[in-house]
């Protein structure tokens, strides 16, 4: 029955027809009917809760400025608007206009302001009709959100690179207003949150007696704010109330992040005051309390519903300092996006790595991750970087998420992290400067010597040398040997053939601290038994190589057909899989640079 209703309406609409909300009983006029001069108001809270209006005059309609969208150009007066122009925070304030004031006092919604200009003088801007964010909330949900490279926007068309050479028409930035992030990383949270067209403004998390006086309710005009971290800071973005049906709720006039389908907690807000610009001015504001949650992020519209409640992914963070001891810890609800959670995840590890005084320069970091996927046991990783700011949550992202979010295999749940951090203030890298081997003609089963010169930051050169073994039968062959460190490879694994063996497979990555020597090999022939085995895979081989002093698998890279031993002479520690023999020497350094040499393998002949 609802369906058929609001296809009637919906036709009403398409045809030029007058139609009210059975809940607001305000009258909507289609774009069609709206002319030139046309006068009315908006409704907007510039300060605290309190919705206040706005004289509007429409100035002009143009069509299809965008694919099946038209914009309604108005001009605005308020003593605010006059001094500061259209605000950041006025998205969504629904726009009426007045023909009748006898018959028609409240007059009817026209759309939502959305658009403007940078560093314009006048107080001009651009609505989006109320048809368009009427029919983007009724869209069926996929039940999924898209995958990243399906939302792609080209930066030209972001609000966050606008082209003011060519007066862009651009959807107005929406301020999120951040707590309890350290100064240093507002302007790298800045610069990641641009394409989304979000604003990222110091701000602090509103206090008990502010939050006592917003009320729980949301009509036209009311500030709304969406929240992507809460916990021990609050991290919510803030717009308009346009309209209201029942228990859901329309919103902003354009896109938060324009992700289609997205769950988040939707908040009352409180705004300060604002605060005029030349380039453009901005509410500033606090989200109060979660009374609904998103479910949908669309081109002309968020769409929200009152009483429900959004998932969050709870992470706690623990950072320390080894070298004066001091220890922070942290309680954090991350809003379940893949797409935009790198930019949040970034800048809430390093703001915590703050707390413990880390150098503005390179430092070096430990990262033990634990992430708890639905349905499996907890993923633990472990690294050490050194790294400038923002490394370590990049390098946590495409190590531990990248695979889980992407994989092949099924969609995954991550149902709580934990991120302990262990730093301190000396950048332990070291570049491979030089390698070179003793002899580069060798018998198959003779020690090959290989020398390394290491170049340490702000350190004297440091020589180091790494012994191993070839197969003792291996045929006549050229190989070229390339040495680097730990963190640039991954364990020489068969492609994992379930989620279980995925997830098992992030545990694997080597030190980044380690030199690895890596040697491929080609198709193999040994004598053995006075038997030619040809062609063997190396698992077999792995039968004939250092046979002495066999560790226990516990070392990265152990798994079904490998093997690891230690060299009797230099105790190095040896890895052979199907395709390569890798050795691997621990140093005090993280190990950047790679360098490769060529070695001859050449059997004696027999008289």
């Amino acid at each position: 029955m609802k369906q058929i209703l609001f296809g009637l309406i919906l036709l009403l609409i398409l045809a030029g027809g007058q139609v009210w909300s059975e809940d607001t009983e305000v009258l909507i006029m289609p774009v069609d009917q709206i002319k030139i001069g046309m006068k009315g108001y908006g409704k907007t809270v510039f300060k605290g809760s309190r919705i206040e209006k706005f004289d509007i005059e429409v100035i002009g309609v143009w069509k299809n400025i965008f694919p099946k969208q038209d914009m309604i150009l108005i001009r605005c007066h308020h003593p605010v608007t006059d001094k500061a122009g259209v605000i950041q925070g006025m998205s969504g304030s629904p726009i009426y206009v007045v023909t009748d004031a006898d018959r028609e006092p409240e007059g009817k919604v026209i759309g939502a302001l959305a658009y403007s200009w940078s560093f314009t003088k006048e107080s001009i801007a651009g609505v989006t009709p109320i048809e368009n964010m009427l029919k983007e909330s009724r869209k069926p949900l996929e039940k999924k959100q898209a995958r990243f490279r399906d939302l792609r926007v080209p930066e030209n068309q972001m609000a966050g690179n606008p082209d003011f050479s060519r007066g862009q028409l651009v959807p107005l930035k929406t301020p999120l207003f951040v707590s309890g992030l350290s100064p240093r990383r507002m302007k790298d949270l800045e610069k990641s949150l641009a394409p989304f067209n979000l604003f990222p403004i110091q701000a602090g998390g509103a206090s008990t007696d502010i939050k006592e006086t917003v009320s729980e309710d949301l009509e036209p005009g009311s500030a709304v704010g969406v929240t992507l971290v809460r916990g021990d800071v609050d991290w919510t973005a803030i717009g308009t109330v346009t309209y209201k049906e029942k228990d859901k709720v329309l919103a902003f006039g354009h896109p938060l992040l324009q992700f289609g389908e997205l769950s988040a907690p939707l908040t009352t807000a409180y705004i300060y005051e604002v605060l005029p610009s030349s380039a453009m001015s901005f509410k500033l504001g606090s989200g109060v309390k979660e009374v609904g949650r998103l479910t949908q992020d669309r081109r002309s519209t968020i769409v929200g519903v009152m009483g429900e409640k959004s998932k969050m992914i709870p992470m706690k963070v623990s950072v320390e300092n080894l070298k004066t001891r001091v220890k922070e810890s942290f309680n954090y609800e991350l809003l379940p996006n893949r797409l935009i959670m790198p930019s949040l995840l970034s800048s809430i590890l390093w703001s915590s790595i703050d707390t413990v005084e880390p150098s503005r320069d390179t430092a070096t970091v430990e990262i033990l991750t634990k992430i708890k996927v639905k349905g499996f046991d907890p993923v633990s990783t472990r690294r050490v970087i050194s790294t400038r700011p923002s490394g370590v949550a990049w390098e946590s992202m495409y190590e531990n998420f990248w695979p889980i979010w992407y994989n092949p295999y099924k969609e995954l749940s991550v149902e709580n992290m934990s991120f302990d951090l262990r730093v301190w203030n000396k950048n332990t890298s070291a570049a491979i400067e030089k390698v070179w081997l003793e002899k580069k003609i060798v018998e198959p089963n003779e020690l090959i010597k290989l020398n390394v010169v290491l170049k340490p930051h702000n350190q004297e050169k440091v020589t180091r040398q790494i012994g191993f073994l070839l197969p003792p039968d291996l045929p006549d062959q050229d190989f070229s040997i390339t040495l680097t460190g730990g963190n640039y490879l991954v364990p020489d694994r068969p492609r994992p053939r379930n989620v279980k063996e995925l997830l098992e497979y992030l545990e694997l990555y080597y030190d980044a601290r380690d030199l690895v020597v890596v040697i491929p090999f080609k198709e193999t022939t040994v004598k053995y038994g006075g038997y030619n085995l040809k062609k063997l895979p190396n698992s077999v081989i792995s039968q004939f190589v250092n046979q002495t002093n066999d560790l226990v698998a516990t070392s990265p890279g152990v798994g079904s057909g490998y093997h690891q031993s230690q060299s009797p002479t230099l105790q190095e520690l040896v890895e052979l899989s199907r395709n390569s023999q890798r050795v691997f020497q621990r140093t005090e350094y993280i190990i950047s640079g790679a360098q490769t040499v060529h070695l001859k393998v050449r059997r004696k002949k027999r008289r």
